[in-house]
């Protein structure tokens, strides 16, 4: 009876004695800084999540989420209006704990350089100040930032929100998604899918192993990719589209358009301005609106090519089939040519409505056609 006591009280100190080491373990830091607008916070850590909010107070904020033994590793300071706070963790600068956590607030117009070795990063409000992020193996989350950004992941995805500011993004295996961009954007990813709804003025995208779809653009366009498609809405401005191994798809652009692919087929529904683009597998149709007196050349080295034209277009035409003993080129518009060539269909030029830009049309296996724009075409 006494042995069963005694053990029962040592079950009930151990139980107790666990809570409290649990608890311990688990608990969490909390400081608070004084500061004025315009300064700056600077977080290294080997380890964790790091997450800023914006709000009213003129401080900064930070709370080390289940930190718990570890707090003696957490170096905090402040030299007048910057603020600096490290970490590291029993496996150096280069450990991570998923349980553990940075949460900062800081005003408004406060600028922000956060590192951290193993976790995800995210900013959430309108920050007006810059922004520096980095991660070596999380995530890049944006929502609301105001002020500029530049982020890299060397293992993460990145996602925009709604950033306000001048943005430069890069993961070295990750996708990217991008709901509203409204300055310049420039986003990169070596392995994955690149995915955008609005840019209000300038993008340059890259990935060297995914497809992009981007929907809206309103200044100018740069995206390429080495393995992928590239699917594209509407662009305000001039465009330059590549891939070396996929198909390419564009609503509209206005300006110079430039669309080149290595292995697939190139369309264009509607360019206000001129149009360079190539395939050298696939076929090629262009809704084209000329303007701006630039040069067009649309070709494809193993497929057919499609122009289609308005009816009152100013143009002259130079078309020809160097390879393909039935290929043909044909046209709906009533004009003049003269052609050379065994069978008068191989080579033309023609004018249209008098002559103006000039357009250079050739494929090496493949049939021409220049047609009426329709409703169905543009």
């Amino acid at each position: 009876m006494k042995n069963t006591i005694a053990l029962s009280a040592y079950l009930v100190l151990f139980m107790v004695a666990m809570c409290a080491g649990m608890e311990k373990a688990s608990a969490d830091v909390q400081k608070n800084f004084n500061v004025e607008k315009g300064g700056k916070l600077i977080v290294a850590v080997g380890g964790g999540d790091i997450q800023v909010r914006v709000w009213d107070k003129m401080q900064v904020q930070m709370t080390a989420r289940n930190i718990g033994d570890d707090a003696d590793r957490l170096k905090t300071s402040q030299d007048g209006n910057t603020v600096r706070v490290e970490y590291r963790s029993d496996w150096g600068w280069t450990g991570s704990s998923r349980d553990l956590r940075f949460e900062f607030y800081v005003p408004k117009d406060f600028n922000v350089d956060l590192t951290t070795s193993g976790g995800d990063v995210r900013i959430d409000g309108a920050l007006q100040g810059d922004a520096a992020m980095h991660t070596s193996g999380g995530d890049l989350t944006l929502d609301g930032v105001s002020g500029g950004v530049n982020g890299k992941t060397s293992g993460g995805d990145i996602t925009v929100r709604d950033i306000e500011g001048v943005a430069d993004l890069a993961t070295a295996g990750g996708d990217i998604h991008v709901d509203h961009a409204a300055k310049d954007l420039k986003i990169s990813t070596s392995g994955g899918d690149i995915s955008v709804r609005t840019v209000d003025e300038n993008l340059s995208a890259t990935t060297s192993g995914g497809d992009m779809n981007i929907a809206k653009v309103g200044g100018n366009l740069s995206a390429s990719t080495s393995s992928g498609d590239v699917t594209v809405g509407n662009v305000g401005g001039n465009v330059s589209l590549s891939t070396s191994g996929g198909d390419i798809t564009l609503t509209s652009g206005k300006g110079k358009i430039s669309a080149n692919t290595s292995g697939g087929d190139v369309s264009i529904t509607d360019v206000v301005g001129s149009a360079n683009v190539s395939s050298s597998g696939g076929t090629v149709k262009v809704g084209l609106t000329p303007a701006g007196g630039q040069t067009s050349r649309i070709s494809s080295s193993g497929g057919d090519v499609y122009l289609y034209l308005p009816t009152d277009a100013k143009v002259t035409i130079k078309a020809d089939i160097s390879g393909g003993e039935d290929d043909q080129i044909v046209t709906d518009f009533p004009i003049t040519y003269k052609s050379s060539g065994d069978s008068g269909s191989r080579q033309v030029e023609c004018t249209l409505n008098g002559g103006g830009q000039e357009i250079y049309l050739h494929t090496s296996s493949g049939n021409i056609y220049i047609k009426k724009s329709t409703a169905s075409t543009r």
